[in-house]
């Protein structure tokens, strides 16, 4: 691990003693010592250059354990006394009790609440320290859910991986989401004196939810980077012009703006297509149109739906029918457009979010999906394997070659293949012991080649060769491969593009054990088992056989019910 007394920087150069207008405390902890790192902690400590830039003073520690993250606190606390504007950021593990959300210093040993009452900084306090300073206080949480995902077998209950439900003081801003997406907007909107709170997260390209005190005016204002210096001398009063006399234009606005609905700006525009305040009209037409969608965006953020309940959406959405372009727990634009598909099939107001009613909807709907997709899977997968027992009785039970080669053509991924294969490879060694040496070592460099090519080149050295049977059974099966090739190799790079993680892959082996599918040992190492397995699996559930995972399979193999 590295050293957490060189990881404390404390950047004040330049500040007074008595606090700083603008202060900012940037925490990143990615160097756990006892539980699983996270992969992005350290992102946390990115917009510090900015922030200085915007005239703040920066507390800013990387890999804080429980005394220099309190030091760091006591710091902060200091500097911010009697700012104006103030962000804490943190990045790394938090866990939850649902009610009490805490932040994990790096030497978090044992995940349980005494523990953490110990040496965890409970968000709460954070928050009530961006309450001293109402209306100037950002306080940003940026989680890693893959890594958190992996803390569950840790943690002792009550105690979950994730941010709970986290009260926001009258005054202060909350912003949340993946360590990494919670910095870059810090960094390029939060800071930006052109982009006002109310919308920033709408127009971001960073994945954020925030909650609480949200004005429609910038963080910062436009050219500030600190205070600005008292004035010296008073200022005369203007004095008002008077007033002048409104002409049809302004009655005619100012009737609009007092009843503020489409049909009255839609009435403006159509009387004053050029009027001095269309722009206006148009800007706040749209704003009305765009309504409900806001209220469903605002509706859905407040189910505050985590990365599990978002990956259960995308699942049901896929299973029935619309494509999500991935089961991750981010609502992308594929998400957002499956959702407002199924709304609109489903006699809802088509704004691709969410609301309470909609996800208990389509919950039931998925559930009800997958319990008839599994009772057909059930249904075929009975009658294959009646159909592949009959005929392995017919051929294959025997145990005679010939009967064990037509087997293996019919069903090449059969419940006997493996039994078939290996009475085949028994009787090809106890063969090799009686033919000729010559023939022997031909056929052995043949084996090593195995092409199409090279089992020919066989078949016409040796036409009534003791290995004929197996070479025409290897040529007929290369040349079923052939045919596929295109199909598998594209089945290789879908696969490839899923970046599947070791521990998905042992989930999935141990998924189709538990459906009856034999993938060998369960190990996250796709083996010639495994992808007999997934074949047999993709068969019996009407998906394209190909031995590799797309996302349609995964999908299936979560949902099936066996």
């Amino acid at each position: 691990m590295r050293s957490y007394v060189a990881a404390f920087a404390l950047i004040v150069a330049g500040v007074p003693a008595l606090g700083a207008e603008r202060a900012a405390l940037l925490i990143g902890n990615s160097d756990y010592r006892e539980l699983v790192d996270t992969r992005r902690g350290e992102r946390a400590l990115r917009p510090s250059t900015e922030l200085k830039r915007k005239g703040f003073t920066v507390v800013s520690l990387r890999n804080a354990n429980a005394d220099t993250l309190r030091r760091a606190i006591d710091s902060y606390i200091e500097q911010a006394d009697g700012s104006e504007r103030a962000v804490i950021l943190l990045g790394g593990h938090f866990v939850t009790t649902g009610s009490t959300t805490w932040y994990l210093p790096v030497d978090t040993a044992d995940l349980t609440v005494p523990d953490l009452i110990r040496h965890a900084i409970p968000v709460s306090v954070l928050m009530d320290l961006a309450a001293e300073i109402p209306g100037g206080a950002v306080v940003a949480l940026g989680g890693d859910t893959d890594a958190g995902d992996e803390l569950v077998e840790e943690a002792v209950r009550p105690l979950r991986p994730g941010m709970g439900t986290i009260e926001v003081p009258q005054g202060v801003t909350l912003i949340t989401g993946e360590i990494g997406e919670v910095a870059d907007f810090i960094e390029d909107d939060l800071l930006d004196s052109g982009r006002d709170m109310r919308g920033a997260v709408s127009k971001s390209r960073h994945k954020v939810v925030m909650r609480g005190y949200m004005p429609g005016k910038p963080f910062l204002a436009a050219g500030s980077t600190s205070r600005p210096a008292p004035k010296t001398r008073a200022e005369p009063e203007p004095v008002n012009p008077p007033a002048p006399v409104r002409d049809e234009d302004e009655s005619f606005w100012s009737a609009t703006t007092s009843i503020d609905t489409e049909r009255a700006y839609g009435a403006y525009l159509e009387r004053f297509p050029r009027g001095k305040h269309a722009t206006q009209a148009r800007k706040r037409l749209d704003e009305l149109k765009d309504a409900p969608r806001k209220r469903a965006e605002e509706a859905e953020q407040a189910l505050q739906l985590n990365r599990a309940a978002r990956r259960a959406v995308q699942n049901h959405l896929t299973i029935l029918g619309y494509d999500t372009r991935g089961i991750d727990g981010i609502f992308g634009k594929g998400t957002r457009a499956a959702v407002t598909r199924w709304q609109s099939d489903n006699g809802f107001d088509a704004t691709g979010y969410l609301s309470r009613q909609q996800v208990l909807r389509l919950t039931d709907q998925g559930d009800a999906k997958a319990r008839e997709l599994a009772a057909e899977a059930r249904l075929k997968e009975e009658r294959l394997r009646q159909q592949d027992t009959a005929y392995w009785r017919e051929t294959g039970r025997d145990g005679t070659e010939a009967g064990l080669r037509a087997y293996l053509k019919r069903y090449p991924d059969g419940q006997y293949a493996a039994n078939a294969e290996a009475q085949l490879a028994d009787i090809e060694e106890s063969r090799r012991a009686t033919v000729a040496a010559e023939e022997r070592r031909f056929w052995d460099n043949i084996r090593a080649q195995d092409t199409v090519e090279a089992y020919r080149a066989y078949l016409r050295d040796y036409p009534r060769g003791s290995f004929k049977a197996e070479a025409e059974g290897r040529i007929a099966e290369l040349q079923r491969q052939t045919n596929q090739a295109g199909a598998i190799e594209q089945a290789k790079e879908d696969e490839a593009q899923l970046t599947l993680l070791p521990v998905t892959l042992v989930l999935v082996e141990q998924r189709l054990r538990n459906l009856g599918f034999d993938p060998g040992q369960v190990d996250g190492r796709l083996t010639k088992e495994s992808r007999r397995a997934i074949r047999q699996y993709q068969e019996t559930r009407d998906l394209d056989v190909t031995g590799y995972l797309s996302r349609q399979t995964l999908v299936r193999l979560i949902a099936d019910q066996g």
